[in-house]
């Protein structure tokens, strides 16, 4: 065991020792996305959707009847770029399931080159970081901003290495090229790149020379690359909504905070970031941890960026929470345990944090599993759906739906009605200069675009009868699952129940003739 702890963390770690524990880590990382044949994140069934729309490029009727797909120059096309490569080589569900599994990988590796680049080594502190690439923001399936973050992550890593620092021209001829790559990856990932690249060079520049106005002169220069992809906003073909909403949230935010590891169990996950926090306050207090500068200035300049960001940024929701977890990443691995006499200290700090890391990705795939059957199951209905319907979708979750939202993963599988059946889904998203999408339903009317699948009990016991009444004559089918007891829906006949799931049909009115008789 002894010898297996000094291969972690001892400070001549060679690179072979670190290519194995990474490639053990990273598979260990990847086991919650084995099972599933879709990952059942939150919003994946919607993304998937509009991936088949875009890889159609308008040649079946029935979809482009409802949808086109324009491509154009936006800060959101991550994913969208690597499908439209792969899919038509693998395929649709093979391509999303192979992105997603990249994703976790290459934040994971940026875990262990950040710590390794900063202190040679792997530290116990970069283990207990690796659970937070399942974050609320993944799980969410923010898959655009998450793989943005990872490459930042893998990025910031590279930044800061002596061999880059050393060849200031070429890092900034190729952080010119990483940075316009993650700007359009995602441009709050772009942000987070900013953000890291900025405090670590202002911190480097002031070890070089002290705090003068140079060094703010200097660390701007260096970094100035960064700013390149603000050219590409200005030519961008499609303008972009700059609406905010939500600021300084404090009780949200600290939910956020509290449950940066969302998933299944509020309590196991609220667990999880307590420990990461103690961890992380214990180390900034105790005289046996150093760390290093430029690394912890990046989380706190993004911790303080998590409190002033509203709740909702250009047409993004919660734009504050998807960055805690990179917060915690970087205070993480801005941390050692250095002198050789505490070497017990840290050869326990990993154990725990193998255990930790460990605990934390057995739930995962438990909660991945259980999902995905889940899902399976509710989606059945489908199969009794006539191809190419008018269907609108309707999801009843309980009052606190806020709380409950992170915890519930069906609230879009209206899109797998779309993507099985060619049948529309009202859960699409269309914002401009977010999405390429374009809905033109006439016939949905206000059950047009994404929120309104969502009929949220907070609005009185009876709002999903009067949602249901609301639906224009047009629509022919209503899929509604419910988490609540159900409902009789006026109107509606039930024709097939899978789960909590019920596809209905809607009841034809009788001609004005026979009522009068």
């Amino acid at each position: 065991m002894e010898m297996v702890i000094t291969s972690l963390l001892g400070p001549d770690q060679s690179k072979q020792q670190f290519a194995i524990w990474s490639a053990l880590l990273i598979a260990l990382t990847l086991i919650p996305l084995a099972y599933p044949t879709i990952p059942p994140l939150t919003d994946i069934p919607g993304h998937m959707a509009r991936y088949m729309i875009q890889l159609d490029a308008g040649r079946d009727p029935v979809l482009s009847h409802w949808y086109s797909f324009t491509w154009a120059l936006v800060p959101n096309l991550g994913v969208d770029l690597l499908v439209e490569f792969l899919g038509p080589a693998i395929g649709l569900h093979a391509a999303v399931k192979a992105i997603v599994m990249a994703i976790i990988a290459l934040q994971v590796l940026g875990i262990l080159l950040l710590s390794r680049i900063a202190h040679c080594r792997i530290t116990p502190f970069a283990v207990f970081a690796i659970p937070l690439s399942y974050s609320a923001a993944f799980n969410y399936g923010f898959i655009n901003f998450s793989l943005g973050v990872a490459l930042a992550t893998l990025a910031s890593a590279a930044w800061i290495s002596d061999w880059l620092s050393d060849r200031p021209a070429l890092r900034w001829l190729t952080f010119a090229a990483i940075s316009c790559a993650i700007w359009i990856c995602h441009l709050a990932a772009w942000g987070v790149l900013c953000v890291v690249v900025g405090t670590t060079e202002l911190s480097r520049q002031y070890k070089k020379t002290g705090f003068k106005t140079a060094t703010l002169a200097r660390a701007f220069a260096a970094s100035s690359c960064l700013l390149i992809p603000q050219v590409a906003t200005l030519a961008a073909t499609v303008r972009s909504s700059f609406d905010a909403s939500g600021f300084f949230l404090l009780p949200i935010k600290l939910y956020f905070l509290l449950n940066v590891l969302e998933d299944r169990w509020q309590r196991w996950d609220e667990i999880g970031a307590v420990v990461i926090l103690i961890l992380v306050a214990w180390s900034a207090f105790s005289k046996k941890v150093t760390c290093d500068r430029g690394l912890t200035l990046a989380a706190i300049a993004l911790g303080a960026c998590a409190v002033v960001l509203p709740l909702k940024l250009a047409g993004s929701n919660f734009a504050d929470m998807r960055i805690i977890p990179s917060a915690m990443i970087f205070a993480l691995c801005a941390f050692r345990i250095e002198d050789d006499e505490n070497f017990k200290l840290e050869g326990v700090l990993v154990l725990f944090g193998i255990a930790f890391m460990l605990a934390r990705l057995a739930t995962n795939t438990a909660s991945f599993a259980m999902w995905s059957e889940t899902i399976s199951k509710e989606t059945a209905v489908i199969e009794d759906l006539p191809y190419g319907s008018e269907l609108v979708s309707q999801i009843v979750l309980p009052c606190r739906s806020f709380v409950l939202l992170g915890k519930e993963r069906r609230t879009h599988l209206a899109s797998y009605a779309l993507l099985n059946r060619h049948a529309f889904s009202n859960d699409q998203w269309s914002i401009t200069g977010q999405q390429l999408l374009t809905i033109h339903n006439r016939d949905a009317g206000a059950f047009q675009r994404e929120g309104s699948q969502i009929a949220d009990s907070c609005k009185g016991p009876r709002n999903i009868e009067r949602r249901a009444s609301a639906i224009p004559e047009q629509i022919s089918m209503l899929w509604v699952l419910w988490t609540v007891p159900p409902r009789r829906l006026p109107g509606w006949r039930p024709i097939r129940f899978e789960g909590s799931s019920v596809l209905y049909d809607r009841i034809a009115a009788r001609p004005a003739d026979q009522l009068q008789n």
